[in-house]
């Protein structure tokens, strides 16, 4: 059976001041050689926005500190939902749902 591993509480990113700081719908995995990577909407205004990014962060320190923002995805619409998924093979699977609104 899998050991789960519970990781203190803080924040992967924060921007209070940044119009476009708001972020939500995270998602969490790690791959087989211990690497974080967290998928969320990002570069948001508020929860119901047209501006949401497909957004990713990797941490190789076990969630103490994370990379920058990376924008994987940034359509026209917005960007939500994000799920990340580590694959057996190493590759990184990342979805998300486009809102039309």
């Amino acid at each position: 059976m899998a050991k789960i591993q519970i990781l203190d509480q803080g924040f992967i990113y924060q921007d209070e001041n940044n119009r476009f700081g708001y972020c939500g719908w995270p998602t969490v995995c790690s791959d087989k050689n211990g690497v974080l990577y967290a998928g969320y909407s990002g570069f948001r205004t508020r929860h119901i926005c047209p501006f949401g990014k497909a957004t990713l962060q990797k941490s190789t320190d076990g969630g103490k500190t994370w990379s920058a923002q990376i924008v994987a995805q940034d359509t026209l619409l917005d960007d939500r939902d994000i799920s990340v998924l580590s694959l057996p093979d190493g590759r990184l699977y990342l979805g998300w749902l486009v809102n039309d609104f």
